[in-house]
């Protein structure tokens, strides 16, 4: 088998497990960074476990993996509707998850007139600590998940209109 055959394969096998994973009841918010742009995506299962995929992956295809704990941030326009509930939840979440002083998983803060910062704890997993492309990986719960989504798919298709 070739060099990109067998990388193919391994790459089948990864996707495969990553299907069979979705049983997992654990959710998380997937944000990929590229040259493109942002992408943000929920996916089920751990953080945990995708973060051991991806470690397994790379170590077959004898690549580099840099992870790191850290926060990652986009923005959200002020008048997205629904950023009002968005809010209210993360209010929720923070006083249901956070005692003790913890810092929360997500905060929102405004910047300017027009638009507020979604800021989210997790993990980037990249190709190198100097990489300005990778993935970052939060876990949140299901009604802000849900919410953080909605309203940054809202504000993707506010951006495509405008263009």
């Amino acid at each position: 088998m070739g060099a990109s055959n067998c990388q193919t394969h391994l790459i089948q096998l990864f996707s495969a497990r990553v299907k069979d994973e979705k049983k997992e009841e654990e959710k998380m918010l997937k944000l990929t960074y590229s040259e493109v742009g942002l992408e943000l995506e929920r996916l089920p299962g751990s953080v945990e476990a995708l973060v051991s995929r991806r470690a397994v992956l790379t170590a077959r295809l004898g690549q580099k993996l840099y992870m790191e704990t850290t926060q990652a941030s986009f923005l959200l326009p002020r008048d997205v509707p629904g950023l009002a509930e968005l809010e209210i939840e993360i209010c929720r979440e923070q006083a249901q998850f956070c005692p003790d002083g913890l810092e929360p998983s997500v905060d929102l803060y405004p910047v300017d007139e027009v638009s507020y910062e979604v800021s989210l704890r997790g993990m980037w997993l990249a190709n190198d600590v100097d990489a300005h492309e990778g993935t970052f990986v939060a876990l949140v719960s299901d009604r802000v998940e849900c919410l953080l989504y909605q309203l940054w798919a809202m504000s993707q298709a506010q951006v495509s209109f405008l263009r």
